[in-house]
């Protein structure tokens, strides 16, 4: 008998154990996977070298990227409120 047709056969408890061990690997493959992409994704350009040695953290990058997100969200109302200032002139011509 194969491994898997030696699975199939088992009792629920072992079946729940494998499912919980792969599911556990899986996750943790996905995650260091994702890491290492957003490692490479955030990774700083180091080709414009100020001559300070510079210190990136996961809450500076945070702060940094709140206050940009705000800075948009400010200015997408900020169009949109200046419909609601605009004068409010209207010329109503009756029909004959």
């Amino acid at each position: 008998m194969s491994f898997l047709e030696n699975l199939q056969n088992s009792d629920a408890g072992r079946k729940r154990r494998w499912l919980v061990g792969l599911s556990a690997v899986s996750m943790v493959v996905v995650i260091i996977i994702w890491l290492t992409y957003f490692d490479a994704l955030v990774k700083p350009d180091l080709s414009a070298e100020t001559g300070e040695e510079q210190s990136f953290s996961f809450f500076s990058t945070l702060k940094n990227g709140a206050a940009k997100f705000a800075a948009g969200i400010e200015a997408q109302l900020g169009g949109l409120t200046q419909v609601f200032k605009k004068s409010k002139n209207y010329r109503i011509v009756p029909q004959p």
